[in-house]
């Protein structure tokens, strides 16, 4: 039986590897979008703590500042107190009273001047702001120095009893009381200039931030557009992957049908092979069981020939005859024992022989055809 074709025939209908559609690396993409969403928040995390922390800095600079500036103003409230006793004269002619009340306030003042001028020292203010807040203040000191001198001319006018000329140096000490009010004015614009300043680079820096927060949002944007079309073309995929599986698993199932018919048809062939098998040992021990019946009739009866009286050529004869109806009894025995093997109960056994009796045996056998 033919079965060639059929075998060609259902192997090619099972896909080959190369058939098999390879899967997408769509875990390896995830990872990378995982990992990149991470990576934004931690990202995003980090610039709104650096916002909190700028505006943190920024609320205490100008805190800071502020608190400056009502100290500054608190400088300008003592000086209108040491200038209020060179006026007041005028009008309480209590000189001795004015005076001390202007050494109070002039004492209050300086001190507070002093502490001003410390923290100029104590806290980090850029070198050149610095410096003109410096020159500002000791503007506003002259002022002072200048304004207590005129006050203080005044009450000895008072004392010596020259009302009319203290009168004409009050002109001059408002004047100076004015050089101290724009100094110390300058000393105001000047904190607010920095203040602004500070405030501008704080704004400044949180801008900065807020453009690479924007830029982090529009990469988030990017992301989830790039996630979906991938995810859009991953279910296409899948489709496309769930058909050719469908294919492949029916081509497979195709293909099984195939292989299973040819081996029944191999089953068939090897079975009719086995039976004709055992047809052939039936017939062999059958026909070596028929053939040895008479073989052992003609084998007996040449014995007994060669017990009667015959002459030398014709007993030579009979010996030659009764040898050949052994190697054909043999012959028989060896057809036997082919049925005995293709069944399976061959047993080799070891016996003695005598090989020149053998040699000689088969040497007369074929003696009478030469």
């Amino acid at each position: 039986m033919k079965l060639t074709g059929q075998g060609e025939k259902a192997a090619g209908a099972v896909p080959t590897k190369a058939a098999i559609p390879r899967r997408p690396k769509w875990h390896r993409v995830y990872f990378v979008l995982v990992a990149f969403d991470v990576l934004t928040v931690c990202f995003g995390l980090i610039v709104n703590h650096r916002l909190r922390t700028i505006y943190t800095q920024s609320v205490a600079v100008n805190q800071d500042w502020q608190k400056r500036r009502e100290n500054y103003q608190t400088l300008g409230g003592l000086g209108q107190a040491v200038n209020a006793p060179g006026n007041d004269v005028f009008d309480t002619h209590e000189v001795k009273t004015e005076s001390s009340k202007m050494d109070s306030a002039l004492a209050a003042f300086e001190k507070h001047l002093r502490t001003l001028r410390e923290e100029l020292d104590t806290n980090s203010v850029p070198a050149e702001d610095e410096k003109e807040i410096r020159e500002s203040l000791s503007a506003v000191d002259k002022a002072m120095v200048a304004m207590v001198a005129e006050a203080r001319h005044i009450f000895s006018l008072f004392l010596n009893q020259r009302a009319e000329e203290a009168g004409k140096r009050m002109a001059a000490m408002d004047r100076c009381y004015a050089e101290f009010t724009k100094a110390l004015g300058k000393v105001l614009d000047e904190t607010g200039k920095i203040q602004n300043h500070l405030f501008d680079i704080q704004a400044a820096r949180a801008a900065s931030l807020q453009k690479f927060e924007t830029l982090l949002a529009a990469f988030v944007l990017l992301m989830v557009l790039g996630a979906s079309i991938y995810g859009h073309r991953l279910s296409r995929q899948m489709a496309r992957d769930a058909l050719e599986k469908e294919d492949y698993i029916t081509g497979l199932r195709t293909a099984d049908e195939r292989l299973r018919h040819a081996h029944g048809e191999l089953q068939a062939a090897k079975d009719h092979a086995e039976a004709a098998t055992r047809a052939k040992s039936e017939f062999l021990a059958s026909m070596s069981h028929e053939i040895r019946t008479p073989l052992n009739g003609v084998m007996g009866m040449l014995s007994l020939l060669a017990r009667s009286e015959l002459t030398d050529r014709q007993r030579e004869l009979t010996s030659i005859a009764h040898t050949s109806a052994n190697t054909l009894l043999g012959l028989i025995n060896d057809l036997l024992d082919f049925s005995k093997i293709e069944a399976g109960k061959m047993v080799l056994e070891t016996a003695p022989f005598d090989l020149l009796l053998m040699v000689e045996e088969v040497g007369d056998m074929f003696a009478v055809r030469a």
